[in-house]
């Protein structure tokens, strides 16, 4: 007799067993590489070979960049409660875990030229200071000795003109049809008596009764005037906190620091402006007179180092820095 037909198996049935299994990949371990993930999957599993697979109970947190930071014993940091601890089935590989060494050493290293490439430099040695040439139409390349910089022409210049404008501007002021008085702390009425130069440096001309009692003997005459920016008493209250903050110095309102920075601006060397080799040195030479000379009123950095050429020994390309002579030379 013929065996008896296997029973049918339901179809559900049948399509699990011949269908491949999902892929499973923990959420911690990334697919494609990411210096920064694995920076943080390296911190974790170090933490979990150190203290038992987590994180937050060794201590430790994760800081910006991957970074490992000690958080107080026996608790966890906010940052490392957000942290997951690393599963031990989920820890990298070894190759990860080599290429994550290899970027904290890479890190360290970087760190450590920065911290080599910081230099003290007088603002003096400007005016000194050797012009080579003009890089992509927005640089100057300049020596001081065995030490090469990179200077923003734009920011440089901008930075030029801002303090000039600071300086030498004379606002114009608009006189009030009557005088206006000023109700004021007993401090802060002294604190504009003790300045009043430098309120009529910002366009406030104040008066002084001195016949009249305490809080009550300022009266406001002028106002500064501009087509763009409107003034008024808040801006005074505005000065008096800025001079509170910083006696004695010449304080600018920041209306009119804007109103500078934005004259400076326009007016300054542009960015793909070729310039003629006694206009660089003009913007090299005249931040060694100012008071700030490391930034642009927008905070953009005027110089940066580039490299020292000691470092470079008796290679061709430091032989070719000492010996060139700007000479000739076009940008």
């Amino acid at each position: 007799p013929a065996p008896p037909a296997p029973a049918a198996r339901p179809a559900a049935a049948a399509d699990a067993e011949t269908a491949l299994p999902p892929l499973s990949i923990a959420r911690d371990i990334g697919v494609a590489f990411d210096m920064e993930s694995f920076s943080a999957q390296y911190a974790l599993a170090c933490c979990a070979a150190g203290g038992g697979g987590d994180a937050a109970g060794a201590g430790a947190s994760l800081g910006p960049g991957g970074r490992l930071d000690s958080g107080p014993a026996g608790g966890a940091s906010p940052s490392a409660a957000a942290s997951p601890s690393v599963p031990s089935s989920s820890v990298p590989s070894a190759g990860n875990l080599e290429a994550a060494t290899r970027a904290a050493g890479r890190a360290a290293a970087e760190s450590e030229v920065e911290g080599e490439l910081r230099r003290v430099l007088p603002k003096a040695d400007f005016r000194t200071m050797e012009v080579l040439g003009q890089f992509n139409l927005g640089f100057l390349i300049t020596r001081r000795g065995d030490d090469l910089f990179i200077v923003d022409q734009h920011a440089a210049d901008e930075k030029f003109r801002f303090e000039n404008l600071q300086r030498s501007t004379k606002l114009h002021t608009q006189r009030l049809i009557r005088p206006l008085p000023l109700h004021l702390t007993a401090v802060d009425e002294l604190t504009v008596i003790e300045h009043l130069h430098i309120f009529k440096d910002n366009g406030f001309e104040v008066q002084v009764v001195q016949d009249a009692r305490p809080t009550e003997r300022l009266r406001l005459l002028t106002l500064p005037f501009s087509k763009h920016t409107v003034f008024g008493v808040a801006d005074v209250h505005e000065l008096i906190a800025l001079l509170t903050e910083a006696p004695g110095a010449h304080a600018r309102l920041p209306k009119l620091r804007d109103m500078f920075a934005s004259r400076a601006c326009r007016g300054a060397v542009m960015i793909g402006t070729a310039l003629e080799p006694q206009r660089m040195r003009t913007i090299v030479s005249n931040l060694a007179g100012l008071d700030q000379p490391w930034n642009c009123p927008h905070g953009r950095p005027t110089l940066r180092h580039l490299i020292d050429l000691s470092s470079l020994g008796g290679t061709a390309a430091a032989r070719s820095f000492r010996s060139f002579e700007p000479t000739g030379w076009e940008s």
